[in-house]
């Protein structure tokens, strides 16, 4: 132990006598999914026609939520999530085409989750028919809001006098679920399977109930816009991608520390590790 603790005011001495500096660089990262060279040409396809016996769960406050248009929001967005995934899809160079075959919805026994992979035989029709390599699916997609009403007492000024009134304050979440899956053309191989879970929150406030809700109205609209931006993000996917990270380096030292110092300036980090 003591030898240890030697060791470790050793290294701090060392630390503290050499100068360092810190910088910021872009590190470029492998693509979260890896999807073979070969593949050109892709469609998007649509699995959230529930079918057998969905779990029913309660909305809270469903005449409020009927008001900011939550009730039965997801069919709506379900489009909004493809069409993000699309959009996207079609920038990216590496595909020479990329097909929308949303229009057929297929089916999913599970209302929030994983379903059973789709039949071979239905993958190998699905590519041939349309010349395709792989295919996106949107295998489920579930919105669950509830609104929360608080009435709390608020102290005004009115006409130069202070006056407490009773204010409602509302607070709207709506939980997003939602699965994409990508398919080899020969339907065995599924090369990506993604659950996402997203919560988008709003809140307002008025001098009562109604009030507080309108002033969330635009919930609908946040939700939409969230859902477009997962299926942009799911394409982004199979990209490579930077991100900023930092580093510290010694700058004295020996001459070389001060030569290195410079090549790093100068961005040049091979040099710089020779040094």
């Amino acid at each position: 132990m003591k030898k240890f603790n030697a060791f470790v005011l050793l290294l701090s001495i060392i630390f503290v006598g050499c100068a360092t500096n810190d910088i910021t660089l872009r590190v470029t990262e492998p693509a979260p999914i890896s999807l073979p060279s070969n593949i050109k040409s892709v469609g998007v396809v649509n699995r959230t026609n529930t079918v057998g016996n969905p779990v029913n769960e309660k909305i809270d406050s469903i005449e409020q939520l009927m008001t900011l248009g939550l009730v039965d929001i997801d069919s709506e967005a379900i489009i909004f999530a493809l069409n993000g995934l699309k959009t996207e899809l079609q920038k990216n160079p590496r595909f020479t085409d990329v097909k929308d075959l949303t229009s057929q919805v297929l089916n999913n026994n599970l209302p929030n989750d994983f379903s059973m992979p789709i039949e071979k035989n239905k993958i190998i029709q699905i590519c041939n028919d349309n010349g395709l390599d792989a295919i996106y699916v949107l295998e489920f997609f579930d919105t669950k809001s509830s609104i929360h009403l608080n009435a709390k007492p608020v102290t005004q000024n009115v006409l130069g006098k202070k006056v407490t009134l009773i204010k409602t304050f509302a607070n709207v979440n709506t939980l997003i679920l939602m699965g994409w899956e990508i398919y080899d053309s020969g339907g065995e191989l599924i090369y990506d399977q993604l659950a996402i879970s997203k919560n988008v929150e709003s809140s307002g406030s008025g001098i009562n109930p109604m009030n507080a809700i309108n002033a969330v109205v635009g919930q609908k609209d946040r939700v939409k816009s969230t859902v477009f931006n997962l299926g942009v993000n799911y394409a982004h996917d199979i990209l490579p991608f930077t991100h900023p990270v930092n580093r510290i380096y010694f700058v004295k030292g020996s001459p070389n520390f001060k030569i290195a110092k410079r090549m790093v300036r100068a961005g040049n980090w091979t040099e710089a590790a020779n040094y």
